[in-house]
């Protein structure tokens, strides 16, 4: 009977032992002041068992929190990373939006240079047609058409 209590008692130790070990060292010394107690007669199995559940229900509370902290740190990263990528985004989209009116405007501004020496040739032309059709009516009416085509000349310099 004591052989067995002994072997049961070795076997129980055994087992606390790897539980311990188990545990993270800054909870490893108050699982062994426990067991301490216990092997001076001044506690229990029970009450051994009991601190040894505390503290490995602890350790899984530990590092349950530890494992939520890294996920929201890694959660937070992606977003951050997710923000940074959608900022560079609209300052590109922003960048070619204006790319793209600078060329629009330009284009403007040339068809409306090309629309501008069309028209100043037209009236250029006009004029000149003015002038020779104003000699036929004399040295008056050729004065005339030349002041008028050399206006008409004019503005259609000034608008290419």
């Amino acid at each position: 009977q004591a052989a067995a209590t002994r072997a049961a008692q070795n076997q129980w130790k055994s087992t606390v032992d790897g539980r311990i070990s188990a545990l993270p060292a800054h909870m490893q010394s108050q699982a062994k002041d426990a067991l301490a107690l216990f092997e001076r007669g001044q506690s229990t199995q029970q009450t051994v068992d009991a601190k040894l559940s505390e503290l490995e229900k602890k350790r899984s509370d530990d590092q349950a929190a530890a494992t939520r902290a890294a996920e929201e740190k890694a959660r937070r990263l992606q977003e951050e990373k997710e923000a940074a990528e959608e900022r560079r985004q609209k300052e590109a989209d922003e960048k070619q939006r204006k790319k793209k009116e600078e060329e629009r405007r330009a284009e403007e501004c040339r068809q409306s240079q090309r629309n501008a020496a069309s028209v100043g040739l037209g009236l250029g032309g006009a004029a000149a047609t003015g002038a020779a059709a104003g000699a036929a009516l004399g040295p008056v009416g050729a004065l005339g058409g030349a002041l008028v085509g050399g206006f008409f000349g004019f503005l259609g310099g000034q608008a290419s």
